[in-house]
């Protein structure tokens, strides 16, 4: 099964301060992380961390991200100032430098991504904002581990939700959501 999740944050001990104000130490904050990572993920499951892992060394990182189960592929975000090689010898299976598709429906993206603003086809799962935020539309979805309670969401979720919301490419001529601008256009070429 596929999951997603975003801004693990392991070894970051500013962001007890500003976001994560339930932990007391950034010990505690990575243990809670890998439990309840590993209460949800099993070893055959394949999870898309959506960025901003952690803090250097490596090292350090690596024997906290080697301790979550499943399979990790990395979609950086902007705190991974990482090559592939680092991320690979981290537990990652794969990383992306940039925003990819998930299917033909959801796009996978630390930040929110502008190719998802007011589109029809798309659905934007990211991460990237903190203590809550979101982008103000249906087709943005936060998914930062602080906001579903340190565990990886199932990605079937976010699937059902695209299928519906999402319009198909085989629309009529006239249905689009572009064709009252593109009469509006005609009409004022006529009036010109």
């Amino acid at each position: 099964m596929d999951y997603v999740t975003s801004d693990l944050h392991f070894r970051h001990e500013r962001i007890i301060i500003f976001e994560r104000t339930q932990f007391k130490t950034v010990e505690e904050h990575d243990k809670y992380i890998i439990e309840q990572w590993n209460s949800v993920i099993k070893d055959n499951d394949r999870v898309f961390v959506l960025g901003d892992i952690g803090f250097k060394p490596f090292s350090e990182l690596g024997k906290l991200i080697k301790q979550l189960k499943g399979h990790k592929i990395l979609v950086k975000g902007n705190h991974d100032q990482m090559v592939v090689g680092d991320a690979i010898n981290m537990g990652f299976e794969m990383m992306y430098d940039h925003p990819i598709y998930y299917n033909t429906h959801i796009i996978l993206s630390h930040e929110p991504v502008k190719e998802a603003w007011d589109n029809p086809y798309v659905y934007n799962i990211h991460g990237h904002c903190h203590n809550f935020q979101t982008v103000d539309a249906s087709n943005f979805i936060n998914v930062n581990i602080a906001t579903t309670d340190y565990k990886p969401l199932s990605m079937n979720q976010f699937i059902s939700k695209a299928n519906l919301r999402c319009k198909s490419r085989k629309e009529k001529w006239g249905t689009e959501w572009y064709y009252p601008h593109l009469l509006q256009k005609e009409q004022d070429s006529r009036n010109n």
